[in-house]
């Protein structure tokens, strides 16, 4: 929960966050997808590096249905759109490790 609140705080007040890290950050996991996202990340930020980022946008975003989700859709897509997957799936790969 602490992540989207983080998340959040960057999208309602932009100007008082310079950087924002949110790693292994995960809620109530309700759908069969969200469980597969939690249990194969890596393997689904692998397949987005090679078939294209819009599905793994697709994916983070089937799980905000809140009335603000726009908000999140967007800032997601952004964030998603200019990420370097590849450091995303080294930095998840050592959180594996971890969990």
């Amino acid at each position: 929960m602490g992540g989207v609140i983080a998340q959040s705080h960057v999208v309602e007040y932009p100007h008082r966050v310079d950087k924002l890290i949110v790693a292994n950050s995960f809620g109530a996991l309700k759908t069969g997808l969200e469980r597969f996202m939690k249990f194969s990340p890596v393997a689904i930020l692998c397949f987005s590096r090679r078939f294209g980022k819009e599905i793994l946008v697709n994916i983070i975003c089937s799980a905000y249905k809140a009335p603000y989700a726009q908000t999140a859709h967007d800032y997601l897509k952004q964030s998603t759109l200019k990420s370097d997957l590849g450091q995303v799936i080294m930095s998840r790969q050592a959180i594996s490790k971890g969990d």
